[in-house]
């Protein structure tokens, strides 16, 4: 698919919807604390095209299953550098409108 046939709201629209920004922190048992940041999209097994859409759209991330008994499948990103090079700037140029949109 062109990935200008994929028009950016419509990603943030489905990011308002179904997508979440996850910050993860874990200590180990000799006390170091790794950090981990995941920005993912969610959908129905049924709905996958629109996943690899969007990857393709990034030109990052993988589509994989998110939950078997929910048969959920998730378009995701867990790499540093690719989510502040692609999804950040994604985001500063189209917000979400709900709450996960930050700022004031």
């Amino acid at each position: 698919m062109n990935k200008n046939l994929l028009h950016p709201w419509y990603i943030t629209g489905l990011t308002d919807s179904e997508g979440s920004f996850s910050c993860y922190i874990q200590r180990s048992t000799v006390n170091k604390i790794t950090v981990s940041l995941e920005f993912k999209i969610t959908q129905k097994s049924h709905s996958e095209d629109i996943l690899y859409q969007i990857k393709e759209y990034f030109s990052a991330g993988s589509v994989v299953i998110d939950n078997r008994k929910t048969d959920t499948k998730k378009y995701h990103i867990t790499n540093l550098n690719l989510i502040l090079e692609k999804i950040i700037p994604h985001f500063e140029v189209y917000p979400c409108l709900t709450s996960k949109n930050l700022k004031d």
